[in-house]
């Protein structure tokens, strides 16, 4: 868990979550450059979990929902304080996380990732976040974070 690099794979992972404006690109060799749960960001860092579902029969993703509730957070249909999205895991290691990428995101606090399957927790991990000084202007495109 903690903050992490990625390179982009070109593909969609999801479709924009509630409250979202864009749809979620998929990222792919995450490096953990940060570990721990007090993080402070800067647009475009990752923050999450690494997640596996042991004992699932190969190439049988299962679909789970992604929470994160997060401190208010002003997006164009009003505020929010939870996002969430469907996506599916295997057994194959898994980077599961948000990216702060929008000035209205750089909200400082307690940000928690959830991992549900069928309304059951799977696995669940609070961060408190900081958000870095001098952020400057948002960035119109985030791009990969991989060193």
């Amino acid at each position: 868990m903690g903050r992490y690099v990625a390179a982009d794979t070109g593909t969609n992972a999801h479709d924009a979550g509630h409250g979202a404006t864009v749809d979620i690109g998929a990222t792919g060799n995450a490096r953990f450059v940060e570990p721990g749960t007090r993080l402070t960001v800067a647009y475009c860092d990752h923050v999450g979990i690494l997640f596996r579902a042991p004992g699932v029969p190969a190439l049988r993703p299962v679909p789970i929902t992604i929470e994160v509730r997060h401190p208010p957070v002003l997006f164009p249909d009003g505020m929010h304080t939870r996002e969430s999205w469907r996506t599916t895991v295997d057994t194959r290691s898994r980077t599961l996380g948000m990216t702060f990428e929008e000035e209205g995101m750089m909200q400082p606090g307690t940000w928690t990732i959830s991992v549900l399957q069928s309304g059951r927790m799977l696995a669940t991990q609070a961060f408190e976040i900081s958000i870095a000084p001098n952020l400057g202007q948002e960035p119109e495109h985030c791009s990969s974070k991989v060193s």
